[in-house]
């Protein structure tokens, strides 16, 4: 029941967050782009959040399988504008693989659209 209670609030900040700032809109197929490294002050400063709990929904929301996958496959992390302002490194790269790679079902479903990819 708990998880059930985090699960709806993240997805209720998710979609306030999605109308707010095109980095958060997840078009029809899921699709997401890498965010900026030191985001969580910006997403705190913009919506009045505490600098805790946008590390908090962060922490989520970059942990998922559709996000990963972004990572590996990205050039460029933006802003909440969804500008691009930096780049993904290699060692970024990596460190998704390796947790798509540990991750459960919908990791796995991530890996093989890589894959699809990587040979198409």
């Amino acid at each position: 029941m708990i998880h059930d209670t985090h699960l709806l609030r993240f997805e209720q900040m998710r979609e306030r967050l999605g109308r707010e700032f095109p980095a958060f809109a997840v078009p029809e197929k899921g699709e997401r782009s890498p965010l900026a490294c030191g985001i969580h002050v910006d997403l705190a400063e913009r919506t009045g959040m505490s600098t805790r709990q946008a590390k908090r929904f962060l922490h989520v929301w970059c942990r998922r399988p559709r996000y990963l996958e972004a990572i590996v496959t990205s050039t460029w992390r933006v802003n909440l504008e969804g500008r691009p302002v930096g780049i993904v490194w290699p060692e970024q790269r990596d460190m998704a693989i390796n947790m798509l790679q540990r991750g459960g079902r919908g990791a796995m479903a991530a890996l093989k659209r890589l894959e699809k990819e990587q040979f198409a």
